[in-house]
């Protein structure tokens, strides 16, 4: 049987001690960016004259990509190549990915827990942008396993990622613990049997507010730096969860 909890509180995300492996959603889980692959696939296709929405991209985005952009451009009687779409979206998801907000409170769990449990992601995101970003946040050395939209057919809401990735670690649904930060996601976790599936979204609204909240510290930070270069990259990180890139782009925001 499946118990889903809502995390409310940081010892919400801790794992029960009957788990032997915690599995992890990308958009809205590791990064605060629920809708980022919706705003980004949308942003790409009304450049084509393709318009979709929010409602119309949750009942198809378990789809192959390509599969995706060609009903998006039929939904909209559009004619293009489905495959300069992608490319395009792809371009522009790699141009945005350092803008992402890190869920620090997670990745400061996996980092904890690794050492003991396999750590795994499943998403339909893109390997590419997925690899990346892990790249770029320190994440690509913590993972066991990691699951993208191009090593299943279907993706969420449907089961097969997370049981795709419970067969690469060796391990029964049963024995795994899955975070996420969707219906979708959840949906999928339910259906794959694990065991406990942890609800981050409650934690997510508020650590990001926390961020947005942080403004004068960022910039007292930044000004404290100023006369050597800027901050180390590690600092950036331990302090605000941030990549450089993504330091530097608020401070001239703010600034």
């Amino acid at each position: 049987m499946t118990t889903v909890t809502t995390a409310y509180r940081s010892s919400d995300l801790e794992p029960s001690s009957d788990v032997c492996a915690l599995l992890f959603g990308w958009e809205g889980t590791l990064f605060g960016t629920p809708d980022f692959n919706y705003n980004v696939l949308n942003r790409t296709l009304a450049a084509h004259g393709a318009d979709i929405d929010q409602r119309w991209f949750d009942q198809h985005h378990h789809l192959p990509i390509v599969d995706m952009v060609t009903r998006a451009c039929e939904h909209s009687s559009v004619t293009a190549d489905p495959h300069a779409i992608i490319a395009e979206r792809n371009r522009l998801t790699e141009r945005l990915f350092t803008t992402i907000q890190p869920n620090t409170l997670v990745h400061k769990l996996i980092h904890r827990h690794q050492p003991s449990l396999p750590i795994g992601v499943v998403t339909t995101s893109d390997r590419s942008v997925v690899t990346a970003s892990m790249r770029a946040f320190r994440l690509d050395t913590t993972m066991s396993v990691v699951v993208t939209r191009d090593a299943v057919v279907r993706g969420t809401p449907y089961p097969d990622g997370h049981l795709l990735a419970c067969r690469r670690l060796g391990l029964p649904a049963t024995g795994v613990q899955v975070y996420e930060a969707t219906d979708n996601g959840i949906q999928a976790a339910r259906a794959a049997g694990v065991a406990h599936i942890i609800d981050v979204r409650p934690l997510l609204r508020r650590s990001t507010a926390s961020v947005g909240n942080d403004s004068a510290r960022l910039l007292d930070f930044a000004r404290r730096w100023d006369p050597f270069g800027g901050p180390p990259a590690e600092d950036i990180m331990v302090q605000f969860g941030l990549t450089p890139t993504a330091f530097t782009e608020r401070i001239a925001q703010l600034r």
